[in-house]
């Protein structure tokens, strides 16, 4: 992957807003692979839902891993968010899977591809 969010700020943190409510069923995070994987060896990823409240959390501990999956249980949620208490935070990819909430879900979808996201500080030469 040739792109990557890189954050700094002390409790980084990095956020997709997927614009819909989601039964989620998997949360796959990809550190970034050219260096420092062990900045994302301790890590929260939570599920938000549309009013910002955490309704499910999971807590990684591998150490310099080169992707962490998450299961959850159709957790019904509207954000993803990733929690660090490193000094940098190094993504370079996140996939959410799960069905869009309506009267027939759909096949699997990564509904955070090509969502808005936000970090908690911005870096250059990442």
């Amino acid at each position: 992957l040739k792109t990557s969010t890189f954050t700094n700020s002390g409790r980084n943190r990095w956020t997709v807003d997927l614009q819909i409510i989601a039964a989620i069923h998997t949360v796959i995070v990809y550190p970034r692979q050219d260096c420092c994987q062990e900045n994302m060896d301790n890590f929260e990823l939570q599920i938000l839902d549309k009013d910002y409240n955490v309704v499910a959390s999971q807590k990684s501990s591998e150490i310099e891993p080169m992707k962490i999956d998450f299961s959850f249980n159709d957790v019904e949620g509207t954000y993803v968010r990733i929690i660090t208490t490193s000094t940098f935070q190094m993504i370079a990819e996140v996939l959410v899977h799960g069905s869009e909430l309506g009267p027939v879900p759909p096949p699997l979808t990564n509904f955070a591809l090509n969502k808005p996201t936000e970090s908690s500080s911005i870096q250059s030469g990442g």
